[in-house]
């Protein structure tokens, strides 16, 4: 009884921190469309900082405490999703979207292949213990975050280490709403447009999944396959190590994938007929699956039903 009450506490804060990034990322993407990112992302990863390196000393006070801190840090997280978009359009070429998009999407699974092994370790080390893997990021963020601040300007025509040829290049095809901070975002045609609402809900879906798989993948080795602590940080992190290539690779495609197959990438009208399009293909394979059981092959082709829709979601 012990265990079900500590893991339905341990839902409710995931379900805390999901609902604050949720809120906060049209806030985040309001003020990014006003002053840019640079100042308003470090203003986020002071507050994910401090959270951080406060977060055993509230647990230790209480459930309340606890939870008002995974709410700061979950408002904090809502600031990656706004930046991604903002940055991509701000540094990226017309041509190099995907790709792009795939690099700063990375940061999930970058997070969990650093963040499992060493918190694996340090939780298990006899003279520490796991307040220490937060005190240990707490002291690391302002590294990280120290580096955006040095290294990332909201212009490229302002950054120092940026050719002229350079800069000409990531501008080129650019309107100059795209170039300038009008603070103006047309959230009502954003909000009404279909495809837009079809991508989201595969996002929706993506995010779901991947979240679901790296939060309680570490229990299910733990506490199913019965591994060690320190087993159980290294084996959590290769599957978030494993999809990073498949993610960059996708985003290198859908950039090229006219040039590289001779395929028109936007002949489809939306996600939508793009995804019925790979479930159906899917069923059209002729290959004899009777060797499989009927769960099997559910298995099979949902799998790579998923993944493909992942990989289509990049290509739009």
């Amino acid at each position: 009884m012990c265990l079900i009450v500590k893991q339905r506490k341990l839902n409710y804060n995931m379900l805390y921190v999901g609902i604050a990034s949720i809120i906060s990322t049209f806030p985040f993407s309001m003020l990014y469309t006003k002053f840019g990112a640079r100042f308003v992302f470090l203003s986020a990863g002071i507050l994910s900082t401090i959270s951080t390196g406060l977060l055993p000393f509230a647990a230790s006070k209480g459930m309340i405490e606890f939870t008002l801190i995974r709410l700061i840090q979950g408002f904090a997280y809502g600031a990656n999703f706004a930046a991604i978009g903002f940055v991509c359009q701000r540094w990226a070429t017309l041509q190099q979207h995907g790709f792009f998009l795939a690099c700063m999407t990375t940061f999930n699974g970058l997070s969990v292949t650093f963040t499992n092994p060493v918190a694996a370790f340090i939780s298990s080390a006899p003279s520490l213990g796991w307040p220490y893997v937060y005190y240990f990021h707490a002291l690391v963020s302002p590294i990280i975050f120290g580096l955006w601040l040095f290294l990332y300007t909201d212009h490229p025509d302002t950054h120092s280490c940026v050719s002229q040829s350079e800069k000409d290049l990531i501008l080129s095809g650019k309107t100059e709403a795209e170039i300038g901070l009008s603070g103006f975002m047309p959230y009502r045609a954003i909000l009404t447009n279909k495809i837009v609402l079809v991508i989201w809900l595969n996002s929706f879906a993506d995010i779901i999944t991947s979240v679901f798989l790296i939060t309680y993948l570490p229990t299910y080795i733990s506490k199913v396959l019965r591994y060690g602590v320190r087993e159980t940080g290294i084996w959590s992190a290769l599957p978030a190590l494993l999809h990073l290539p498949v993610k960059l690779i996708s985003g290198w495609l859908s950039d090229n994938m006219r040039q590289v197959l001779g395929w028109n990438r936007r002949r489809r009208s939306d996600q939508g007929s793009a995804e019925y399009d790979m479930h159906v293909d899917i069923g059209l394979f002729r290959f004899d699956y009777r060797f499989m059981s009927e769960i099997g092959r559910m298995l099979l082709f949902n799998s790579i039903a998923l993944v493909g829709s992942g990989v289509v979601l990049l290509m739009h």
